[in-house]
């Protein structure tokens, strides 16, 4: 076993190696990044966690008012040592995606054959989209490190007499990784019943263990409540309803799909896509009718979830879950009774080279090299933030369709506007959080349909202070209305 954990990691550091010569220059404009930045740069230089510069429009809520802490916490360092640098943050979600894969691997081991699992790494690691993935530096891939880490503690003290002696260090070291998982992010808590579910079904009671453990993750998420991040705004947009649950399978399918894609034969495509998620419900339903692990539980918890929430980045929730959907599949595949055992091998390996060969086909068309395009750190982008940190006062305020971006790189307050009929509103809602400037920027589709034509209507009360060929920084002369 030692020999083959060795091996494992070996074979995932290398991955990691490919990661990192997969590095391109810049960031997109995806604007989570910038909150999780923020934070880190707050907590580095001692300031208040919340003081982000970022104004919350509830009319728009492209994102919280804050981030949960523990993943600004693993950026600190990196801010610290490196200050705002894109690449050394981006070298970090490698270390944690190498980590992942690992703990993937730990997590599952007793569960499914070592060549079983090197393909469930090998197929994680090589999919162009985890490849594309590590160039944005978010939350998702230290949330994966911490659940896996998480759920192998939990079967290896549960599987072992250390559940019978339920001593203090094992209920800090569970409550803290549970805890880590929901503080990086909020869909963590979920491990949580997991744990209280699997306690009842396991021994028909709530060990002690259990309740140690509970009594400890709830007294550090109330203080993260309370001090740092609120999940209540995400309670907010929770709401009961069979047009949401019918958008997010459609949604959260059509994204396992695309983990298909091979840039060629949409055939293939399907055919990869509607094997393997058969194999994977087939091999889910016969374990929960053999037997019922954590793994069952925190699935069918996160898959519910998945489904009644309305999210509006479907790819990104189901990657912490994707190493499940292949295990499931692949325990299918190693388990199901075959009458000859080469019919098994045969069919293993042409599954095996049949993903790769897709793989293949979407690497010609979607490994991409060189800087990214539409950056944050493309020249015009840098030159707009050098303008706004030179030209404008501290206390200025910005509409930006990416204003948390803009907040992180100027250190100035921003909000984003928010589509309406009703130009009254919209200015009245200027008028309330103070705007000074509008940016208007041919690279964001919504500016171009909605901003332009509204500055437009109102130029007598804008001033181009500032424009380059990307963007346009207006300043607000008057308000054509008072605020009601």
């Amino acid at each position: 076993m030692v020999k083959v954990n060795i091996l494992i990691a070996i074979f995932v550091i290398m991955l990691g190696i490919l990661y990192l010569t997969k590095i391109r220059e810049g960031h997109n404009w995806g604007d989570d990044f910038s909150m999780y930045i923020r934070h880190a740069k707050n907590i580095a230089e001692g300031a208040d966690y919340k003081n982000t510069g970022y104004i919350y429009n509830p009319l728009n809520p492209i994102g919280p008012k804050t981030c949960p802490p523990i993943f600004p916490l693993l950026l600190t360092p990196v801010y610290v040592w490196f200050g705002l640098n894109l690449l050394a943050m981006k070298v970090e979600i490698i270390l944690f995606l190498t980590l992942s894969l690992f703990m993937i691997y730990l997590a599952l081991r007793d569960e499914l054959s070592s060549s079983y699992l090197v393909m469930i790494i090998a197929a994680i690691g090589f999919n162009y989209y985890f490849l594309n993935f590590v160039d944005n530096i978010l939350s998702d891939i230290p949330f994966m490190f911490f659940m896996y880490l998480s759920l192998f503690f939990i079967t290896k003290i549960y599987h072992s007499n250390k559940l019978w002696k339920p001593g203090i260090l094992y209920a800090i070291l569970l409550g803290l990784l549970i805890y880590f998982a929901y503080g990086t992010r909020g869909i963590g808590i979920l491990l949580m019943p997991s744990l209280i579910i699997y306690d009842l079904i396991k021994f028909k009671k709530i060990t002690k263990l259990a309740i140690k453990v509970t009594i400890l993750f709830v007294f550090f998420a109330i203080a993260q409540n309370y001090f740092l991040h609120n999940d209540y705004i995400y309670l907010k947009t929770f709401s009961f309803n069979y047009r949401i649950i019918l958008n997010n399978i459609m949604n959260y399918s059509s994204s396992l799909f695309f983990f298909w894609y091979n840039g060629y034969s949409k055939f293939l495509q399907v055919v990869l896509f509607i094997v393997i998620s058969a194999l994977a419900i087939i091999g889910y339903f016969i374990r929960v009718k053999d037997k019922i692990t954590i793994l069952e539980i925190f699935l069918a918890l996160y898959v519910i979830n998945l489904m009644i929430w309305p999210g509006p980045d479907p790819i990104r929730y189901i990657i912490p879950i994707i190493p499940l959907y292949l295990f499931y599949a692949f325990w299918a595949v190693e388990n199901i009774n075959l009458s000859q055992n080469r019919i098994r091998i045969s069919f293993f390996t042409t599954l095996i080279l049949t993903i790769f060969v897709s793989y293949a086909g979407g690497y010609t068309t979607k490994w991409v090299y060189g800087p990214i395009g539409e950056s944050v750190t493309k020249k015009e982008s840098t030159d707009l933030f050098d303008y706004i940190r030179k030209g404008t006062d501290k206390k200025d305020v910005f509409i930006f369709q990416k204003p948390r971006a803009l907040s992180l790189f100027t250190d100035r307050r921003a909000s984003i506007y928010y589509l309406t009929n009703n130009d009254k509103d919209l200015w009245n809602y200027f008028l309330r959080i103070n705007a000074t400037h509008v940016i208007v920027s041919r690279i964001f589709n919504e500016d171009s349909t909605f901003l332009v034509p509204f500055v437009r209507r109102y130029k007598d009360n804008f001033q181009n202070v500032y424009s380059n060929s990307d963007f346009v920084v207006y300043r607000i002369k008057e308000f054509p209305y008072s605020q009601d």
